[in-house]
């Protein structure tokens, strides 16, 4: 078993995945920017749901980024310290990489979108069909929205993490370029960081618990508000 955990947007979410793909449980919440402080419960209700314990876990799955830097602290510094106590692996995904993992197959790119504020987003472009593994068309970036045309040419299926907020702003620079994904699916899930966490797990590859850190690409924020302190990867659970 895997369990995978997403927290690169202030909806975040967990899953278990079982090593042929399948997902006996998924948990997802929006509650904030400032309300991490339920990811680890959610953490422990999904291995409850799985009827998993921390010892059936093979490998630990985290989405690295980018996203929301307080969120990506938190997840990568959860799966590092469930990994170390555990004495199993833990592997990184792009964020990007897991929104657009959200359509398995298109025959046409794919450009996940999260946003980053300050009229920016970050965008990755990837192609996903039937015969191959998805495969990146460009490296992950944050660029200004109204500078997306200089990424998307050709028609292209559109994902992000905010439908209601992004699909005005896509529709404004892109216009029939842009094909939105269904609505429902335009949120971050454990699952597909999850399954491609395992595609790399069944392959043998895993990250240095040393080595993963958040993957930003652009500086944070810095603003003045009280001090939110992430949940503790020591939790007695595991």
């Amino acid at each position: 078993m895997i369990l995978a955990i997403s927290t690169s947007t202030p909806r975040f979410s967990a899953a278990v995945l079982s090593e042929d793909g399948t997902v006996p449980a998924e948990f997802s919440a929006g509650l904030g920017r400032r309300h991490f402080r339920g990811f680890m419960p959610a953490v422990n209700d999904v291995l409850t749901a799985s009827r998993v314990t921390p010892a059936d876990l093979r490998a630990i799955v985290v989405a690295t980024g980018p996203g929301s830097f307080t969120g990506l602290r938190v997840g990568i510094a959860a799966a590092k310290g469930m990994a170390h106590r555990l004495g199993i692996p833990v592997i990184g995904i792009s964020s990007l990489a897991a929104l657009a993992r959200r359509i398995p197959v298109s025959g046409l790119p794919i450009c996940a979108l999260l946003d980053s504020r300050r009229g920016e987003v970050f965008c990755g472009l990837f192609e996903s069909t039937f015969t191959a593994p998805m495969k990146r068309l460009r490296e992950d970036a944050c660029i200004r929205e109204k500078d997306l045309p200089q990424i998307i040419s050709t028609p292209t299926v559109v994902i992000g993490n905010d439908f209601s907020l992004q699909i005005p702003v896509i529709r404004r620079t892109l216009g029939d370029l842009a094909l939105p994904a269904p609505a429902e699916l335009w949120h971050p899930s454990a699952a597909a960081v999850g399954a491609l966490g395992l595609e790399r797990y069944l392959r043998g590859e895993t990250d240095s618990l040393h080595n993963l850190v958040p993957v930003y690409i652009r500086p944070p924020d810095i603003r003045p508000g009280p001090a939110q302190k992430p949940p503790s990867p020591d939790d007695p659970r595991f």
